[in-house]
């Protein structure tokens, strides 16, 4: 079965043109010397990200990209094969077949087991709020008084390459109490 997605592409974010790929390199004496990855002017050698929004350098640094290039190398193969046993369910699904669970995991799901305790920081969840990612209603969240605030990055923000940019941007300023935002007509908040 032919794989919809090439073998050089580590992902693909639905809306976005944006792909890092892996490309062919001739390493520098350098960085075989040192035994890592040169670092060219944007990104570390090895990599290209194609990307129609505001840059990521502050957030996808070469050592992440670098983190992401060795994943890709080291799982590429895995990745593509659970892509294709992927479409290959959905067909399962689309023709009727229903899901269960797995027969060689009958010991554990007839077995007596627990987990460990719930950490401290989250004993308490009678107020929590859960919401997306973007700067204003992460500092109106934290400002709520709530006890938790889980960052969705899934079903409150539109998976765009620059609302998953920018929300992580924005939980990192939060966690260094750094986060504010000024709107349209000037009012600050923070």
């Amino acid at each position: 079965m032919p794989r919809s997605s090439p073998p050089d592409r580590i992902g693909r974010i639905p809306g976005d043109v944006v792909t890092i790929r892996e490309v062919s390199v001739v390493p520098t004496r350098e960085s075989t010397t040192r035994g890592d990855l040169p670092r060219p002017d944007l990104h570390p050698e090895g990599i290209s990200l194609a990307a129609g929004a505001a840059p990521a350098q502050d957030i996808l640094t070469p050592d992440a990209l670098r983190f992401l290039l060795l994943l890709e190398r080291r799982f590429r193969d895995r990745r593509l094969t659970l892509l294709d046993r992927r479409r290959e369910r959905q067909e399962d699904f689309d023709a009727g077949i229903l899901p269960d669970f797995l027969e060689e995991t009958r010991d554990v799901q007839e077995s007596s087991w627990t987990v460990a305790p719930i950490p401290p920081d989250l004993v308490d969840r009678r107020v929590e709020i859960t919401g997306p990612t973007d700067r204003k209603m992460i500092i109106n969240a934290l400002n709520s008084g709530a006890n938790v605030f889980m960052a969705d990055f899934e079903d409150a923000t539109s998976p765009t390459w620059s609302n998953l940019i920018d929300g992580q941007r924005n939980v990192r300023d939060a966690v260094a109490r750094e986060i504010t935002f000024v709107a349209p007509g000037g009012r600050s908040i923070g």
